[in-house]
């Protein structure tokens, strides 16, 4: 039987792993972001918050993006360092 993976879960997993590995999360649009801290602290690199149906990108200097989570085609965690 195959395995089933719950996005959210899995979302939720890299996001609170200690250590933390950085990820990228790739769109349908081909547009990829990188994650490259967990916190929601104001700094260079951008920051997500998971809501039910859709992701908050919060983008530096550039502002906030919706996405919808079915927009997702793919998420690559990088190797740690």
């Amino acid at each position: 039987m195959p395995e089933e993976l719950k996005f959210d879960a899995e979302l939720q997993k890299w996001m609170s792993a200690d250590p933390f590995v950085p990820f990228s999360l790739i769109f349908t649009s081909g547009d990829r972001y990188p994650i490259t801290d967990p916190g929601m602290a104001f700094h260079e690199s951008l920051q997500l918050a998971i809501g039910h149906t859709a992701l908050v990108l919060i983008m530096p200097r550039q502002g906030i993006q919706l996405v919808r989570k079915n927009q997702i085609t793919a998420v690559h965690v990088h190797e740690r360092v």
